[in-house]
């Protein structure tokens, strides 16, 4: 019960800062919970509790106060808490689980940057520099806007993490550390929102029927792919499922055919599509998914136009 609690208070302060959303996953917060803490209570063929034996087998419990004993199991469950949610991305979010991975192993082959947990978040802090964590961390916005003038489409995840290490240390206003999933959330909208220029040379070859053919057909294969996974699972229902690839269909012919679609809303568009969609409902229940739906059917574009 005590580490379930720990567990809720985490989960919650991250729904509460939109650094999680259980939509995407279809879980209850108190079911991932238990699913992060479940790992802690694992026993062997002798009954006894593995992890747990194993993390306070170098503690002397006579010298150690209940309330560092109680500080102790906290940090244990903050840390399977992270774990956890690692976890599900990687299964429910492949893109975003794949950017995780990839930073991860950039992290340890760069050498510039270490993993901090700071009150139970999990942070990308520059190592061979002071990380200054005592300064306020990169708000969301002026995080976007960084990686906004890091990424260019082309670049891979070392790369990018090499240019963030230097943007952060020439800083002094914020700590020089950001936060790991919203930086991954970040990297993969400025992917998303890559410009139609990657593809100008190959549809210059091309007519708007070939084009729209092309469109309706990668839209098709992603549609049919993750149908299971959303519809199925009951994660949106046929109508709200079918309009997100209505929004799809409308960006991807504003990029590739009209080549006009820098501007584009997916919110102003989705919102047309579902009466009565407010901004913060959309933020909550479905913008997560529409920009990976959306960013599936674009690389599947940009695979056809290739091929053609």
């Amino acid at each position: 019960m005590l580490c379930h609690a720990f567990a809720l208070v985490l989960l919650k302060s991250k729904l509460a800062a939109g650094r999680l959303n259980l939509n995407l996953v279809n879980i209850e917060v108190h079911d991932l919970a238990y699913d992060c803490i479940a790992e802690i209570f694992q026993s062997d063929t002798h009954n006894e509790l593995v992890q747990l034996k194993a993390y306070f087998g170098s503690i002397s419990m006579e010298a150690t106060s209940d309330i560092e004993l109680v500080d102790l199991v906290r940090r244990l469950v903050f840390s399977k808490v992270n774990q956890g949610i690692y976890r599900i991305y990687f299964e429910y979010d492949p893109s975003l689980g794949k950017i995780i991975r990839n930073m991860k192993i950039a992290i340890q082959s760069l050498g510039n940057f270490n993993e901090v947990d700071r009150f139970g978040e999990m942070l990308i802090a520059t190592s061979v520099i002071d990380p200054q964590l005592h300064l306020p961390v990169l708000p969301a916005e002026e995080l976007d806007r960084m990686i906004c003038d890091i990424v260019h489409g082309s670049e891979r995840i070392p790369e990018i993490m090499a240019r963030l290490f230097r943007h952060l240390s020439s800083q002094s206003e914020y700590a020089k550390a950001v936060p790991l999933v919203p930086l991954a959330l970040s990297i993969r909208r400025s992917f998303v929102q890559e410009s139609a220029e990657q593809y100008a040379p190959d549809l210059r070859s091309l007519d708007e029927s070939d084009i729209r053919t092309l469109i309706a057909e990668s839209i098709s294969t992603v549609k049919i792919k993750y149908s299971d996974k959303y519809v199925g699972r009951m994660k949106l229902t046929n109508k709200e499922y079918d309009a997100m690839f209505n929004v799809v269909e409308r960006n991807l012919t504003a990029i590739a055919i009209e080549l006009d679609g820098k501007d584009y809303s997916l919110y102003d568009n989705y919102a047309a599509e579902i009466e009565g969609l407010s901004k913060s409902i959309y933020h909550d229940r479905y913008k997560a998914i529409l920009e990976y739906l959306f960013s599936l059917c674009k690389s599947e574009l940009g695979k056809r136009i290739k091929l053609e």
